[in-house]
């Protein structure tokens, strides 16, 4: 609960904060099938683990 505590008010992400929160990054091959490339970039957090997200242009 102590590492939740400290990341519910934070006015700036620094390097050491985003260090703390990110346990690793998972970069996956690109897709051109569908005409435009496309990748797939997975962030697991700590204690949360991978969380869904959709980004649209």
């Amino acid at each position: 609960m102590s590492k939740v505590r400290k990341y519910l008010d934070l006015d700036e992400l620094i390097s050491p904060l985003l260090n703390d929160m990110v346990k690793a990054v998972y970069i996956h091959a690109s897709d051109k099938s569908k005409g435009n490339r496309e990748q797939q970039i997975d962030i697991s957090y700590d204690l949360v683990g991978i969380l869904e997200t959709v980004f649209t242009e």
